[in-house]
């Protein structure tokens, strides 16, 4: 490592992880068994996790292990168990999500290096900032932050970590709800069903169709290559490739490729490889202003491997094809069949670059269409030959002396790491016959199951005696503290303490009404309200000259996303219009915004006690909870915390934050019209554009029959979101209001209206 960076490579199992290292890792991520993102990785059992901190420091490369999931109540201390295991072993920091988890590990382990995830959708220089007061000794940019916001970053303390390599998700991470409010499973847990690689039409404003079926959500995968140079510039130390699911293959090939190109050797034979081994075809990114189809993936998620050649004609035994490339057996071939469909075969042929082959099948081809090739055999034979072959263990050198009236004394050194030991016993003078010095240090030598190979022994010795067993045990002993002085193992410091949480005065029960346009504001009973939050177009002078004989808290609802420029911005006018409170939805808002009344949204994914005691101790008296929780998760929340919980139950959700529009796969201009995204089973999800793309669930959540029920969870404040021109903020107000008072009973219509999480919650 030069010092000015660090290039992290990614391992979902012990064969990637052993081939990132060989290839030149400096640093390697995982996950473990327990609390993972990537719950479909292998991942690493507690045994393995040990041997991989070992193996990995024995090697001068650091283990950053993910707990990157939200955790809820019951798993919180079992978390904070396990993390405490990962500090004994030695493992170098922890990526965090939770802030609760967080706060925990500040408190008890205060030593422990913790990075904020990219889940954590930290995109700014407030929020770096942030994190770097509340402890963090290391931010994972979002991977949509841009060069300039990097470098204003960059003049902070806490060190950058940001992606130069891999899958990219379509929305902000940790903003994303879709795969949740979809199947249950959320992203947030691990879980994602990936619902951005499924296909989906566009609907205009009026529910027509306007577009074919694609994968209008399906991003490219980054490919920085030699930009890469310009996040260095920029400040960022931590060079991230994304792959945990990937194999080990991948793995060392991309670690290979980026390795020549920042130490400028010539790389085109291995993009080449890294191309064959996985790709989406490749994007710079949005940071590098790539966007509409030279970003997207839109008419495969997969993927595409490599254009292998073309079917030229039909024969009488199958069809002519004419190869670009060399193809060997057991080549993992794609062909296209008459109806457009793909399908696959291991090549049972070789054919050379140039050359034609007749191919036998009973399978209708498409005439003209391209052949292409997903994995090369030969390629993969030959990293594995590569990893095989690469030695990686550390040098060793011993200086013994072993003089008579002593005892043996012995240093074994590997680099800076040095290890002392001595023999229990005076050596004695030998009697008879002495052994010899050859034989001291043939048996000194013998480390070849270790992890060291021998440089060099310096012996001094007289003529004594002792067993050969002591002499093989004093080497074991050696190599054995050596080992642990580089492997650095802890200690747990103290006896686990839990913080105590300021109490936060209750509020009375009450309605709240968000809408994102004034004229939904219209024929209101503003008295039956005990907040107003405005969104977006809502935030106006028009706005607050309506509700200027409002007797409860008008609040500016922040979105989750925005740079130092555009905070600067909503903030001034936020001031200009004389708004006392503010609904923020990032962590980097609490500092900017610090001079207001906070209330914090559900963008900040709290989802158990602690974190929300940390919130209610620093920043605000009030939470609206993650809509991924349900009811029974509220109501454990509640017993543990004094403060206002606040929940949805009328309104479409929010389930995806994102720079990409939808609209510019179609070379449409951007507008204020509501669209659609319909995917294969009908579903349609509206999407506009604000600051931001923003795509919302299918059916508005409906808890409106039930509100004294989810009352009974601990919830006092009420939200109604109001977005689309087709909803009635006056009539739903006044629904809630008599429900709150039981004095009506309410039809619930599952063909119109959805629970969200409160009944089913989340895997």
């Amino acid at each position: 490592m030069t010092g000015k960076y660090e290039l992290l490579l990614p391992a979902g199992e012990m064969d990637s992880l052993i081939a990132a290292v060989k290839a030149g890792a400096d640093a390697v991520y995982l996950g473990g068994a327990e609390f993972s993102a990537r719950k479909k990785a292998k991942n690493f059992s507690r045994d393995e996790l040990t041997k991989a901190v070992s193996y990995c420091h024995l090697r001068d490369v650091k283990v950053y292990v993910a707990i990157n999931t939200l955790l809820c109540d019951e798993e919180v201390l079992a978390a904070f168990s396990y993390v405490e295991f990962l500090y004994e072993i030695g493992v170098d920091a922890l990526i965090i999500q939770d802030l609760g988890l967080a706060e925990m590990i500040h408190q008890n382990l205060p030593d422990f290096d913790l990075h904020a995830s990219t889940q954590m959708a930290i995109n700014s220089y407030s929020g770096a900032e942030v994190l770097q007061e509340i402890g963090f000794s290391r931010v994972v940019l979002a991977r949509e932050c841009p060069l300039s916001e990097i470098e204003k970053i960059s003049k902070l303390k806490i060190e950058i970590e940001a992606f130069i390599h891999g899958a990219l998700c379509i929305s902000y991470s940790g903003q994303c709800l879709m795969s949740s409010m979809i199947g249950g499973r959320s992203g947030n847990r691990g879980e994602c069903a990936q619902a951005c690689r499924k296909t989906y039409d566009i609907l205009d404003d009026k529910k027509n169709a306007i577009s074919k079926r694609a994968y209008y959500l399906s991003p490219r995968d980054l490919g920085t290559f030699e930009e890469v140079f310009d996040l260095i510039e920029a400040g960022v130390y931590s060079l991230k490739i994304e792959g945990r699911m990937k194999r080990p293959q991948y793995v060392y090939q991309a670690c290979k490729t980026y390795k020549d190109i920042l130490e400028g050797r010539d790389f085109s034979k291995d993009k080449e490889e890294l191309t064959q081994l996985f790709n989406r075809d490749f994007t710079k990114g949005l940071a590098k202003g790539d966007k509409g189809k030279d970003f997207m993936a839109y008419e495969r998620p997969s993927h595409k491997g490599v254009g292998a050649g073309r079917v030229k004609k039909k024969t009488p035994k199958g069809y002519l094809i004419e190869f670009m490339i060399d193809i060997k057996k057991g080549d993992d071939l794609e062909f296209l069949d008459d109806k457009d469909r793909t399908f696959r075969i291991l090549a049972p042929f070789e054919a050379k670059k140039f050359s034609t082959y007749e191919f036998s099948t009973t399978r209708n081809i498409k005439i003209d269409s391209e052949v292409r090739r997903l994995t090369s055999s030969e390629l993969i034979d030959k990293i594995n030959t590569e990893i095989e072959k690469k030695k990686d263990k550390r040098p060793l050198e011993i200086k013994a002396s072993f003089l008579k009236g002593k005892k043996a004394s012995l240093e074994f050194k590997s680099g800076t790491y040095k290890a002392f030991i001595e023999s229990d016993e005076v050596l004695q003078g030998a009697l008879k016959a002495p052994v010899k010095r050859e034989k001291i240090i043939e048996n000194l030598s013998k480390v070849g199951e270790s992890e060291f190979y021998l440089e060099k022994v310096d012996l001094v010795s007289d003529d004594i005696f002792i067993a050969i067993s002591r002499l093989n045990d004093l080497r074991r002993r050696g190599l054995q503290a050596l080992e642990e002085k580089i492997v650095k193992r802890r200690k747990i410091p103290k006896k686990f303490e839990s913080k105590k949480f300021a109490k936060v005065e209750k509020l009375t029960p009450g309605l709240c009404l968000e809408v994102s346009k004034t004229q939904y504001l219209k024929n209101v009973d503003l008295d039956k309200l005990k907040r107003v939050y405005l969104k977006n177009d809502a935030i106006s002078q028009e706005s607050l000259e309506y509700l200027k004989n409002f007797d409860g808290d008008i609040f500016a609802v922040l979105n989750n996303i925005y740079y130092s420029k555009e905070e600067d911005e909503i903030l001034k006018k936020l001031k200009d219009l004389g708004f006392k409170n503010v609904e923020i939805n990032n962590l980097g808002q609490v500092e900017k915004f610090k001079d207001f009344n906070l209330h914090i949204g559900s963008d900040m994914n709290i989802f158990n006690s602690y974190a929300a005691n940390f919130m209610f101790s620093n920043f605000s008296n009030s939470i609206s909870l993650s809509e991924e929780m349900d009811g029974q998760g509220i109501a454990t929340i509640d017993k543990k915390i004094s403060g206002n919980l606040e929940r949805t139950v009328y309104g479409h959700l929010k389930i995806m934050t994102m720079e990409h529009n939808p609209l510019d796969l179609l070379e449409l201009e951007t507008n204020s019209k509501t669209y659609f995204l319909r995917d294969g089973l009908g579903a349609q999800f509206p999407f506009l554009k604000a600051d931001r793309t923003e795509i919302y669930t299918d059916k508005p959540i409906f808890l409106l029959d039930i509100l004294n029920e989810v009352r009974s969870f601990g919830i006092n404040l009420f939200r109604i979101r109001v977005h689309f021109k087709n909803e009635n903020a006056a009539q739903l107000v006044d629904m809630a209001y008599e429900a709150i008072k039981g004095n009506t009973k309410l039809f619930y219509d599952k063909d119109l209206y959805d629970r969200g999480h409160i009944y089913k919650g989340i895997i």
